[in-house]
Parts: structure tokens; sequence; C-alpha cells
């Protein structure tokens, strides 16, 4: 018998653990983190399982631009080496039904956009809905034909929720902010939370179809967009051209669109209709669903109902919407879109069980932007050496090139320089900072942007993510 010294055993465990650890693919070595929460599609905190941690070190064994993440669990991490966000350039492709959980202070920036298309799913959540939601910024516009997150080049959007977070998604030309790439379908869009700004590329959606190929190609239809939630805020941009905020691009079918603001803030011209729902008893209380056809199913839309009824405002492409009220005898009420004008109501009363359903149909959404217009902007990839900052900063404008613009960059109010936009959309500067001791959250740019009506209005852009007027 082969006797083997202590020592040689040692060696030889070592070194089999060692190419055990190699043969790993990249996401298996990376962080991973098991106590995790995040805020589902209805609005409840839940625990998650293990998660695989998106920080500063994830993609530096991934193979790539564009890099994959398979189908799992993700979490996108907070930096605590004093910089303030994660930057991924050249893409991401989502394989796989993936689940990305923002963590409250991160931000993550995806340059070239986040590929979900086919079978393949995003899902996006935050840990809050407070301003210490977590940011992700999909930039698209320097690749032509590619949707912020969504289609690339001839593909349409796959099957993409935002349940949370601040989320930016900004397409190239031709594609949509959120759905199809140039000649692509919407997809599949539910939005049930979080802070949303979602711009199309020329002659593309803000959420939905990106525009024809071509003679012969009508491409561009918006899919099934689904849009509520007491904690939503969506914003939501065309680019150049014919297309809709919300729905097709410059052709294609608007697509099946459901949207109940409640109180969810949409900017843009008015929704078109609201709907008032009261009950006898009067202070009957409850979930109010909608029963909408396939693929959405049913969506609750409010709790409670006072002696006044609550009104709803809301859109839809569906000619018919079943609403109803578990207990109430004549639930559930059938509405076609020609009912659903400003004022019309449902009233409930009585008991029996909730049923029905209802038939998809067609119609269109527009949102115009009002001016001056909302902006994306962000300020990331800051880091400091001495008393030295480096950083870069984008600033976009629905239907305006910005490159050329000047844009100030303050750290307090003592320091400051100056940042010309590139051709690119992203400007890049330093910014020399004396014995500063504060906080680095004071970073923030100032951005002039005109509006459609030649209004001029001023914009901080801060380094965690948020954007809000002078």
């Amino acid at each position: 018998m082969l006797n083997r010294s202590p020592l040689k055993r040692t060696l030889s465990f070592a070194l089999c653990a060692l190419l055990a650890l190699a043969a790993l693919p990249p996401a298996a070595r990376a962080a991973v983190e098991t106590d995790v929460s995040y805020i589902d599609v209805n609005g409840q905190m839940k625990p998650a399982p293990s998660a695989t941690v998106i920080d500063d070190a994830f993609f530096i064994d991934l193979s790539g631009p564009p890099y994959t993440l398979n189908g799992g669990w993700y979490l996108v991490k907070t930096q605590h080496d004093g910089s303030v966000s994660n930057s991924v350039e050249g893409g991401i492709d989502i394989s796989g039904n993936v689940n990305l959980i923002l963590e409250d202070e991160c931000h993550l920036f995806v340059y070239n956009g986040i590929n979900v298309t086919g079978d393949n799913s995003l899902t996006i959540y935050a840990q809050s809905t407070d301003s210490d939601m977590g940011v992700l910024t999909a930039n698209s516009t320097s690749k032509d034909y590619t949707a912020g997150i969504g289609g690339g080049n001839g593909q349409s959007g796959g099957k993409i929720t935002i349940a949370g977070g601040r989320v930016s998604a900004l397409g190239g030309n031709s594609a949509a902010g959120i759905g199809g790439g140039n000649s692509g379908d919407g997809g599949s869009i539910t939005i049930s939370g979080g802070e949303v700004h979602a711009e199309g590329g020329a002659n593309g959606a803000g959420i939905g179809g990106g525009k024809s190929g071509g003679a012969g190609d009508p491409g561009g239809d918006g899919g099934n967009i689904l849009i509520y939630g007491k904690d939503s805020h969506v914003t939501a941009m065309a680019g150049i051209g014919s297309a809709d905020a919300i729905g097709r691009a410059s052709t294609g079918d608007p697509g099946n669109i459901f949207i109940a603001a409640g109180t969810l803030d949409i900017d843009g011209d008015p929704v078109p209709f609201d709907v008032a729902f009261t009950a006898t008893p009067e202070t009957a209380s409850g979930v109010v669903v909608a029963n909408l056809p396939a693929p959405f199913g049913a969506v609750p839309l409010l709790s409670g109902l006072d002696e006044n009824g609550t009104a709803l405002e809301m859109f839809t492409t569906l000619d018919f919407v079943t609403f109803s009220l578990a207990g109430y005898q004549n639930s559930p009420i059938t509405k076609d879109s020609g009912d659903m004008q400003s004022g019309a109501s449902v009233d409930f009363a009585g008991l029996v069980p909730e049923s029905g359903d209802g038939i998809p149909g067609s119609g269109g959404l527009k949102f115009e932007p009002e001016s001056p217009p909302p902006i994306v902007g962000v300020l990331y990839d800051m880091q400091k050496s001495g008393d030295i900052f480096t950083f870069k900063v984008i600033i976009a404008n629905a239907g305006t090139n910005m490159a050329g613009a000047t844009v100030t960059v303050q750290l307090n109010e003592e320091y400051s320089t100056t940042v010309t936009i590139g051709e690119d959309g992203i400007g890049h500067g330093t910014l020399e900072a004396r014995g500063f001791t504060g906080n680095i959250a004071n970073f923030h740019a100032r951005a002039n942007v005109k509006g459609g009506s030649g209004v001029m209005t001023t914009y901080l852009v801060y380094s965690d993510g948020r954007v809000v007027r002078a």
C-alpha cells in the first residue's frame, strides 16, 4: 500500500480545492448574501433567497462586454470605499429569469443598456420607498436601435417588471426607453412601484415599441403595458417623431395598455378620465380589483371606500374592464371604454362572490411632455485622490442633443467646475476641493435645459440619483 505523508495529503487536498474553485463560473465565485429583503410587486416586504452580490468587483471575472446575468437573484450593493456607483460599460444581457434587488443608496449605471428579449425576464426590486431607494440607470443613447431596457436592433422586449427603485432608461435612436429596439414590439412591461423615467430615442416610445424598420415592416407595437401601484411614479417621454410616450412607436399598434393612477403620478398630459368607486354601506372596506384579460389577470387598485367614494384616474386600450369588490352583490361590474369617461362611477352593493373576465381591444395613448420637460441626469464614477475628484456626468433631454452643453458641477457651494457634454452624451471632469471634509452626497451638477416653449429651467443632478428643479 502507498502511504502518503500528512503534508503531501494536505497539499493534494489544497490543490484539488484550488482547481475546483478555478473551474467554477465567475458568478459562482462572487460574494453571496443570504439575509436579503425586498419589496415585492404587491408592496410587501419579503425575504429573498441567497443573492449574488453585484459590486465594483463583480464584472471583473465575467467575459464581456456585454456581460451576461443568468437566471437567479442578485443584490446591487452600496459601495463603502467612498465611491457612490457601479458602472458597466458595454451593456448587460439578461438570460433566464433574473431578479435584481437594489440595495438602499446604491447606484448601478449600465452604459449601452440592459438587453431583455424573448422568454427572458428582468424584475427590479427596491428595499424602501423613500429617498434611500437604490438607483438603476440604463443608457443606450450612443447605441442606435437599442432600448434602455429591452430589445436590441430588430428585437422585441422580453418580460420587464419594475416593482421599485429609482429607474431611468434611455433608448437609442429608433428604440424605446423601456420595451422594443428598432422594429421591435414592447413585450410585456409591468410597473407597480418606484420612480421610473423612460425616454425613447427618435421615433421610439418612452414605454412600448421601437420604430418600424421600413416599408412592409409594421414593427413598433406597444405590447402589453400595465402600470399601477400606490408607490409608483412614472415619467414617459417619446423621442422626436410621432411615437407615443406609452404605446406604439412611429408605426404599429398601441397594444394592450392599462394604467390605474390612484396615487400614481404620471408626468405629462392628464390621464383622460377618472372612475369613482362608491359602495353601500358607505364605509365599505376591501380592495377594488380590476379583472383584466390575459396576460394581465387581477390587478389591485385601491383599499377602502369612504362616504364620498374614491376616484381613480385611469386609461385603458382594453374594450372591457371588470371591477370587483369581494362580498358585494353586483360585483363584478363590467365597464367598456365608452362608459369610462370623466366622472364615470362604479357602485357596489350587497353580498355575492366575485368573478368575471374581460376581452382585449385597441386604442392609443400619448403623453406630450410639458414645457419645460423633465430630464434624465446622472453623476457617477466619482473617485477621490487627495483633494482631486474625478467624475462623469450625463444630462439628457427628450428630443434634444445635449452635446456641447456646459454643465456646472458643484460640491457644496465652495467648490465648482464646468464640464462640456461630449458627442456620446457624457461629460468627463475633475474638481479640486482642498480641505473638503463634508458629505459627498452634496456633490451635484447644475444644468440649464431649454423646454419646448423656449423656457430655460435649471436642474440639479445629485450623485445619489436625485434630479430636481433648482
